[in-house]
């Protein structure tokens, strides 16, 4: 959020809390270095006077001195060395010996091949009065796969390189071990020089190293509070055999370390509430800041009691019709609301891609029975998963006629509704569809396919189409013919008092534990997985709504949050039911006119869900 526009609403409201609450979980070295990235220079070659290189992808060399680059081409094979003469600089060739390139100090910043050596990260050729000295930048998890493939040969070159995974468990605790030590020799390096002999690269990391070293992501021994001092590797061949007698990695490292903590950095969190402020009698705003393993966090969110004043909450549709797109300050500003936060899924152009329901009357029909939020007259909450079908009757209902779209063209057999929110008209009539215009609950007039004329939408009916095997259900019926119209829907939310329904999903919480449904729900990998920006909506145990967004793509401020991440700071906040919403570049909260969270990208919306203040 812009300082100036905070500063207005800090002002507007009036009544502001500033909590400076920290949960102090990481140290300060530990909080340095997540802060930093987790990213670690080592001195990896020392006073040579040459050798190949070989990019893995098209990389730029950059002298660090002038700021001047050549580019490096992929798999291209080049010579590095020390150029004799007055004036020594570090001289890159090509195979044939004609002189590229040359500075003091060099830098690449990709993957490059060092003699037979892999290096992933930035790589630096500083010159020294001797040689020159390489430094490879690089990620924790890199370096300490690394570190694992150099000092583990026998189990590498062993049991290891078959098929049997009966020996991840010592690999497991050769991990946790392995990023111990390095974190100790980090946080205690005196010199300003780090280096560790057995890091060649990451050419021989296998599969079963990488799996050990993300399944115990965060995991360290400590001791009296301080990462512990400990030697590396255990021994090799005896927690081989404890992992083949079904030990758990947990077990190998209680064995060997009896006196110290296996502590998880990843369920860590040092959090400060930066900002808790009533907006208005019974809506609430807070803001907090969270420094996690993986980086900072920033949340927003909005608290709404019923207990207080009579506010309503609906969804909205950007320019009131199909398709639209509108940016969600203007959404909520010509609505009159307090605040608002984006809705649901839609496509490039702002059809909405799920459950839609306002004043009663559908706008779209869900996907894929993907979870959605449910709004009653009195102001109750449900979310739920959710089936719905349109019945289309006679006005004795004998026989009800199945409408399964809304608002958009009918596929294959099947029958539409159309009504105020597809807009002034509906589509085209073509030469295989049947039109049904309803107003009053009577046929005023049926359209047969071929005119290609639009009909003007009733204000008070609708519009049904069909094509194919749905046409012939509509031929019964003739011009003043009474007849029905009612949404089906299961959970059965007509009972339940339902007017307004936002459709969006995974579900994220149910009764009070977590319960992530995206492979129920089809989500794609996108949405499903990874951190991101995300935006959420929650119930509590006293039915009231919670609304959260959370910052992401920008690693200085907020990384982001992943779908079980978000689930569980739900479930601590007090939510027994929740649900996801659209995220990424959407996710956005808007309150008395203000963003008050960091959108990782100006994006137009299709819907949202706003709160109308109290007359």
């Amino acid at each position: 959020m812009k300082p100036r526009c905070f500063l207005s609403l800090i002002i507007s409201l009036l009544i502001i809390i500033l909590i400076n609450q920290y949960v102090f979980a990481f140290s300060e070295p530990v909080r340095q270095f997540i802060q930093d990235g987790k990213l670690i220079r080592l001195l990896i070659k020392n006073e040579i006077k040459g050798f190949p290189l070989t990019p893995l992808q098209d990389v730029d060399i950059i002298d660090l001195q002038s700021k001047k680059y050549f580019r490096l081409l992929k798999d291209s094979k080049y010579l590095v060395r020390v150029a004799d003469g007055v004036d020594e600089k570090i001289t890159l060739y090509n195979l044939k010996g004609d002189r590229l390139f040359a500075g003091r100090d060099l830098e690449i910043e990709g993957k490059v091949i060092l003699g037979r050596e892999v290096y992933p990260g930035k790589v630096e050729f500083i010159l020294t009065k001797k040689g020159i000295n390489i430094y490879n930048t690089v990620g924790l998890s890199e370096l300490l796969s690394g570190i694992l493939a150099g000092k583990l040969p026998e189990v590498l070159a062993g049991k290891i390189s078959g098929v049997s995974r009966d020996y991840l468990p010592a690999i497991k605790a050769q991990a946790v071990v392995g990023r111990t030590y390095i974190l100790y020799r980090l946080f205690n390096n005196q010199s300003g020089r780090l280096s560790f002999p057995a890091y060649q690269g990451i050419v021989d990391v296998n599969n079963l190293i990488r799996d050990a070293v993300n399944s115990t992501a965060g995991q360290i021994l400590k001791e009296r509070g301080e990462v512990a001092r400990i030697d590396f590797p255990l021994p090799v061949q005896n927690s081989l055999v404890m992992a083949a007698t079904g030990s758990d990695y947990r077990d190998i490292l209680h064995h060997y370390y009896q006196g110290l903590e296996l502590v998880d950095l990843t369920r860590v969190v040092e959090e400060e509430l930066k900002v808790d402020a009533e907006i208005q009698w019974g809506l609430r705003y807070q803001e907090i800041r969270q420094l996690t393993w993986w980086g900072p966090r920033v949340i927003t969110i909005l608290k709404l009691r019923f207990d207080r004043l009579r506010y309503k909450v609906e969804p909205v549709l950007a320019n009131g019709k199909i398709p639209g797109l509108e940016d969600l300050s203007d959404l909520v500003r010509s609505r009159g609301a307090l605040a608002g936060v984006n809705g649901g899924y839609f496509s490039y152009t702002g059809r909405p891609l799920g459950l839609l329901m306002i004043d009663g009357q559908m706008v779209s029909e869900p996907v894929k029975e993907r979870t959605a939020l449910g709004i009653t007259s009195d102001n109750r909450f449900l979310i739920n998963r959710v089936e719905w079908r349109g019945l289309f009757s006679g006005y004795k209902g004998d026989v009800k006629i199945e409408v399964t779209g809304v608002n958009r063209k009918p596929a294959g057999d099947e029958i539409v509704i159309y009504n105020r929110y597809y807009g002034t008209f509906a589509p085209a009539v073509q030469d295989d569809i049947i039109e049904l215009v309803i107003s009053k609950d009577k046929i005023k007039q049926i359209n047969e396919g071929g005119t290609d004329r639009r009909t003007i939408i009733p204000e008070d009916g609708f519009i049904l189409q069909a094509r194919g095997k749905g046409r012939a259900k509509l031929t019964g019926f003739a011009v003043g013919d009474r007849v029905s119209y009612e949404d089906d829907f299961n959970p059965d939310w007509e009972d339940a008092g339902v007017i307004s329904a936002l459709g969006a999903g995974p579900m994220l919480i149910k009764d009070g534990q977590v319960r992530i449904t995206t492979a129920e729900e089809e989500f794609q990998p996108d949405i499903a997985r990874g951190r991101a920006p995300r935006s959420a909506l929650g119930i509590n145990s006293e039915g009231h709504l919670l609304i959260f967004t959370v910052d992401g793509r920008q690693p200085d401020l907020s990384i982001g949050i992943s779908l079980e991440e978000l689930a569980q700071f739900m479930l601590d906040y007090g939510v027994v039911k929740g649900m996801n919403l659209d995220g990424g570049g959407s996710a956005r909260m808007v309150v008395r006119g203000y963003t008050m969270n960091n959108p990782s990208d100006k994006r137009l919306i299709s819907n949202g869900l706003i709160i109308v203040k109290p007359d």
